[in-house]
């Protein structure tokens, strides 16, 4: 079997019009926490506003952030879904307002050919050149004789599950994805998410499994999203799934309502079930890891007002070990150096659970990604049959 790699990640082009009308399913919700209407300020007022895809990349507190490079930060928070994305950086001009923005892999190749981010001077960040090599040069930034962006954070996704209750092993045991799609002992009491990207996922599951025949299932064919929509709904009818989520904030209410047993989701959910006292445990998956990274990149806009310091001394910061010592331990996401974030943690003498956080991340990323399926794109080919598709799921 094929399936996507960084090497097949986009390269082409992307119209407004094509990306306006893949993502129409979600933008007629608000894309953005707050801020929208917020006009550029001047650039030496000592803060950089950073636009961030996940709220799951914001840490306690931001106290260190501002010990640490003498700057104010203004964070805004914007749906995970690569057109919400697009829309808002080529048409509602992000860049006019932010001066760091992030986003799911995949989308760099589109906004580089369209003007919209610079490319990366590298020398300008202290922590760039120790950066692992196949992390700093992964397709998807690394282009066109420049890199694009820079990594946040990255991890292999599976689902939550509870192992007791469905007697199942827990990690590092192998669990199937069968446990969220089509588990009689979890009739009823399974999630996964509205949006296409679960479809994708419900995709990749069917064809390891022999239900759909494709060669590159991370980025399927139209024949396969309408296949992948027949299971997904075929699943719903039999009454398998509990709800739908669109949000980490109903990931984690599915698990704290103790509503589902088993779902689709992020690994700080499966956490913060554990924490309100759910037995829980984050699958080492049979099957395939939805392997991804978020990045940081710089938009056009900063030249013109002269915050291009201000963006590369931030990014640099959430590069540092600081970052990495608080993110990690809080959600098992490994950013672009975690070896700093091991330094640190044993420099300031923090708890033996941040290190051993710290080292586990780092070991359980790297034997993840060593499993073949696959490489999420965050704009596949075809996203309008996709979002199609998912919108007749949810209509059954």
């Amino acid at each position: 079997m094929k399936v996507a790699n960084s090497n097949k990640l986009l390269t082409r082009k992307l119209s407004r019009r094509k990306f306006i009308a893949a993502s129409s399913v979600v933008l007629s919700a608000p894309m953005i926490a707050s801020g929208l209407t917020r006009q550029a300020r001047a650039a030496n007022d000592g803060t950089v506003r950073v636009l961030l895809s996940a709220p799951t990349f914001v840490p306690e507190s931001w106290d260190l952030f501002e010990a640490e490079t003498g700057m104010k930060i203004e964070v805004d928070l914007i749906k995970d879904d690569s057109g919400v994305y697009l829309n808002e950086v080529m048409v509602n001009d992000a860049g006019d307002r932010y001066d760091i923005i992030s986003a799911i892999s995949g989308v760099e190749k589109t906004l580089s050919d369209g003007g919209y981010i610079l490319p990366l001077d590298t020398a300008a960040l202290s922590n760039w050149s120790d950066m692992s090599v196949p992390v700093r040069d992964m397709d998807m930034i690394a282009f066109n004789d420049a890199h694009w962006a820079v990594p946040l954070t990255m991890n292999a996704d599976s689902f939550g599950y509870a192992p007791d209750k469905l007697g199942l092993p827990i990690p590092p045991e192998e669990v199937s994805w069968a446990t969220v799609y089509d588990n009689p002992d979890a009739m009823g009491r399974t999630s996964i998410g509205d949006n296409f990207f679960s479809l994708i996922k419900a995709i990749v599951y069917a064809t390891s499994v022999g239900i759909i025949d494709d060669d590159d299932p991370g980025n399927p064919s139209v024949s396969s999203i309408k296949k992948g929509g027949d299971f997904l709904i075929e699943r719903k009818k039999a009454g398998q799934f509990r709800n739908f989520w669109s949000t980490f904030d109903d990931q984690v209410s599915n698990f704290k309502n103790n509503e589902v047993d088993a779902q689709e989701c992020w690994e700080p959910a499966a956490k913060a079930g554990v924490a309100a006292g759910r037995d829980l445990a984050y699958a080492d998956a049979k099957e395939f890891y939805v392997k991804w990274a978020h990045t940081l990149a710089i938009p056009a806009q900063v030249v013109d007002r002269g915050t291009q310091e201000n963006a590369y001394k931030a990014i640099d910061w959430f590069m540092s070990g600081a970052y990495a010592a608080q993110i990690t331990p809080k959600t098992g996401y490994v950013t672009a150096r975690p070896d700093l974030g091991k330094e640190y943690a044993k420099s300031l003498g923090m708890q033996a659970e941040t290190t051993a956080a710290l080292d586990a991340a780092t070991d359980k990323v790297k034997n993840k990604f060593s499993k073949e399926l696959f490489w999420f794109n965050g704009l596949p080919d075809n996203t309008q049959e996709l979002a199609a598709e998912m919108n007749r799921v949810l209509a059954v």
